[in-house]
């Protein structure tokens, strides 16, 4: 850890100023004695914790635990109480007048500290914030580019035309409807080159034709039922951001021999998503490629757009497996 980062999280600068102000009064009274220290050694951490607890009050505040009011009154105590122990201190080190003599200005030093232990605390969380932000816009980026390098790879392309070349032969009107519905698919993601969200709906379109293409595409080797409950489609979600889960589940499911099974339920609303896949585990897999980097994509892509704020979970039992996606809105 950086000094940055301890100064951010720690709010030590202020400290500085309540050390230099330590050396200076040694400086112009060299003659302290050992009390004296001590007495300027407790101050100095009364002062210290006094500066963590105002930036606890104004993060509660931010945070909404706490109100207006009840951070002014709190900070307001806080300063008096500081200040009062300032001027007892003062009183120990030097003689009861001169400390009576120097109210105003221990209050204003009080406050200032308090201040500055507010501002110096504000800055350098700003730092840190813009650059949390460029590291989220970046990552966020990277994983996008690699999602689209693994969209409609050519060998998808060509053995989706193959299909269709083949149907035309012995359904025309399947053939059709198998174009029609991978030209839909092609279309949505032309449309998605630069845009960063999009409403559910669509996705929700698109992994229907996916799922349609590859029935046409099966036939009978796979039995597919996907069920959708879209209550709020003006939801935007970023692009691409189920069906890769959709795509992985299907490869997975298909085996060498015997027929496969594939159960997809997606439910929104105004306060969560949810999305629930289960499918059969083969025997002897069809690919025995890696098949997981959807999912590990899709949930790096939700740690940075739904932080704290999902949950995707996968589970096998009784040769069932079960993908589970929750999005808190």
């Amino acid at each position: 850890m950086n000094l940055k980062k301890i100064i951010s999280e720690k709010s030590y600068s202020p400290a500085l100023l309540l050390l230099l102000t330590l050396l200076l009064a040694i400086w112009l009274r060299p003659e302290m004695d050992i009390y004296g220290l001590i007495y300027l050694l407790i101050w100095f951490l009364i002062l210290a914790s006094g500066g963590l607890l105002f930036r606890v009050f104004f993060i509660w505040y931010k945070s909404g635990r706490l109100k207006v009011v009840s951070t002014i009154l709190f900070s307001f105590v806080l300063t008096l109480i500081l200040w009062v122990i300032t001027l007892r201190i003062n009183s120990l080190i030097l003689a009861p007048s001169l400390a009576s003599s120097n109210i105003l200005i221990s209050f204003v030093f009080v406050a200032v500290y308090l201040f500055s232990t507010y501002r110096f605390n504000n800055l350098f969380s700003a730092k840190d914030t813009a650059l949390a932000q460029k590291d989220k816009e970046l990552s966020i980026k990277v994983l996008e580019l690699d999602y689209i390098k693994n969209q409609f790879n050519p060998h998808y392309l060509f053995n989706s035309l193959n299909n269709v070349a083949a149907t035309i032969m012995v359904n025309r009107d399947l053939a059709l409807d198998y174009t029609y519905k991978l030209a839909e698919m092609l279309r949505y993601q032309t449309d998605l080159s630069d845009r960063e969200s999009v409403e559910i709906k669509g996705e929700e379109a698109f992994i229907r034709n996916f799922i349609d293409v590859e029935r046409l595409r099966l036939g009978d080797r796979c039995a597919i039922e996907f069920n959708s409950e879209i209550k709020a489609p003006e939801i935007f979600i970023p692009p691409f951001l189920l069906h890769p889960l959709v795509e992985s589940a299907l490869r997975r499911s298909r085996g060498l021999n015997g027929k496969s099974s594939l159960s997809i339920r997606i439910i929104a609303d105004v306060e969560m998503i949810s999305m629930k896949i289960s499918y059969v585990v083969p025997e002897n897999p069809a690919d025995a490629g890696d098949n997981k980097r959807g999912v590990e994509l899709v949930s790096k892509r939700l740690i940075l757009f739904y932080p704290e704020k999902h949950r995707l979970s996968e589970t096998q039992k009784n040769g069932i497996k079960e993908i589970d996606l929750l999005i808190n809105l």
